[in-house]
């Protein structure tokens, strides 16, 4: 047995993942100017709201890598799922309409899905809703490799890839769930 934990300020874990070689992955969110996970740092886009982070341990529990994505705003990872060749895809809220996710950057507020390869290079990021109150809280994968997420919008309609969903009550939350092609 064994436990890790951050040596940095206010980092906020929402979503772990295994691999089929036994790696673990944690996602969330981190606010400060940096956040440490073993001998690995990650600077903040913001210093003063939630960043994105994305980590990846072997199954000793050693830090292999570790990503960062934000703006100058709030955005925060909820959710990750692992496919079976490594990749991990997470989903969670940014607050902004540009989100910096490496060298990609997604243009739409509201939440976003974003697709890492095993060594922690991202291959695609993508931003949905339209909607600074729409929250993606869950992904997941069928075994076709298609992407089913859900979460939760107010207020506004949301775009889905050109589906526009529009909410039960304008205070209150209305859920969705989408399947997303392979």
């Amino acid at each position: 047995q064994w436990a890790r934990g951050t040596a940095s300020g206010n980092v906020n874990g929402a979503g772990i993942a295994i691999d089929l070689a036994g790696n673990i992955y944690v996602t969330g969110g981190y606010q400060g100017d940096f956040a440490i996970f073993g001998s690995l740092w990650i600077y903040s886009y913001s210093g003063a709201y939630n960043d994105i982070f994305l980590v990846k341990y072997n199954p000793d529990g050693d830090a292999v890598w570790v990503k960062g994505a934000g703006n100058p705003y709030e955005e925060t990872s909820k959710a990750i799922f692992v496919d079976s060749f490594g990749n991990c895809y997470i989903t969670g809220n940014t607050e902004e309409s540009e989100t910096l996710f490496d060298s990609l950057l997604v243009h739409y507020p509201g939440f976003f899905i974003a697709k890492y390869d095993s060594s922690g290079n991202v291959k695609r990021a993508k931003g949905y809703g339209g909607n600074t109150r729409a929250h993606s809280t869950a992904i997941t994968m069928d075994g076709a490799g298609n992407l089913f997420i859900a979460g939760d919008f107010s207020l506004s309609p949301i775009s889905l890839d050109g589906i526009v969903l529009s909410p039960h009550s304008l205070s209150y939350g209305t859920i969705y769930f989408a399947k997303f092609g392979s």
